[in-house]
């Protein structure tokens, strides 16, 4: 298998055991919070790496336009996306918030064409819409009830169709830093601008009291979160970026319910029927006809 689609696998398994991981505890700590502790969880572990691989060299002589890059994927990315995510849960709820913006590898796939000249191959295609109707099996609410839209519908809708285009953006704004600089230093530099951006809107003094609250082994699986997701799961993605493209990077990392179900299901002890594995197998059809295309 080519490393560029292994590595955007690889990247989705970590962001899967992340969410497994803060499932309760996102019930229990503002999402900011949650976020500033994952991003220094994760720039403590990269710095650790910058030490043993001396890779300080590619700090030091960085140019400008990949710093641009860095520091605009996370604006774009996380300030834009996520807050844009987090507006359209609020407004129709996470059920109906995900599987539309799940249509970002749509976005990317456009986007990585105008922007980087990628092509998209029939069999990236294909296995992109596979992989789209089994999130949307999965994410969805059956039997699916049409409502008349209101204000706070379109809001919502609106919003998360935002974070897809915002997310895909950050993508391709990031793939050509990717080839200039190695996955540790750029990740460092990303996460560590993370934190601070969370850091500087978490509620005060709230956020520190609902930390506060949490049992030893939240702050393990938090920390361990913050160690898989955006430490270990960012250098895979950095690696998709970069010997796969945006376009299957992003298809691939669309993919992460194929991980995160399983994981629910043993972990969380969610049951499992017939639409989850119809839409577990198109994923799985969906990954291998991106692979062997």
């Amino acid at each position: 298998m080519p490393i560029g689609e292994l590595s955007a696998l690889g990247a989705a398994l970590t962001w899967a055991l992340t969410g497994v991981l803060l499932t309760n505890i996102n019930r229990k700590v503002h999402i900011l919070a949650i976020g500033a502790v994952r991003a220094l969880s994760a720039s403590s572990f990269l710095l650790a790496l910058l030490f043993a691989g001396g890779n300080w060299d590619e700090l030091r002589h960085l140019d400008m336009e990949t710093l641009a890059r860095i520091v605009a994927s996370v604006v774009i990315t996380l300030g834009a996306g996520d807050t844009s995510f987090f507006i359209a849960t609020k407004r129709i709820g996470v059920a109906r918030a995900m599987p539309l913006s799940m249509i970002y590898p749509l976005f990317t796939c456009l986007l990585a064409s105008l922007f980087l000249r990628e092509r998209i191959s029939l069999a990236t295609g294909v296995g992109g819409g596979l992989i789209l109707a089994g999130v949307y099996m999965l994410s969805l609410r059956w039997p699916v009830r049409l409502i008349s839209p209101n204000r706070d519908d379109l809001l919502g809708v609106l919003a998360a169709t935002a974070a897809a285009v915002f997310w895909s953006a950050g993508s391709v704004v990031l793939t050509p830093a990717s080839h200039r600089i190695s996955a540790v230093p750029a990740h460092f530099l990303r996460q560590t601008l993370t934190a601070i951006m969370f850091l500087s809107v978490m509620p005060k003094p709230a956020g520190f009291r609902q930390l506060e609250k949490l049992t030893f082994r939240e702050w393990l699986q938090l920390i361990a979160g913050g160690l898989s997701g955006s430490g270990i799961g960012s250098i895979l993605y950095f690696w998709g970026l970069r010997d796969a493209g945006a376009t299957v990077t992003a298809v691939l990392m669309a993919a992460s319910p194929l991980f995160s179900t399983p994981m629910s299901v043993v972990f969380l002890g969610e049951r499992v029927n017939r639409r989850i594995i119809a839409g577990t197998l198109l994923i799985i059809a969906g990954v291998w006809c991106v692979i062997l295309g």
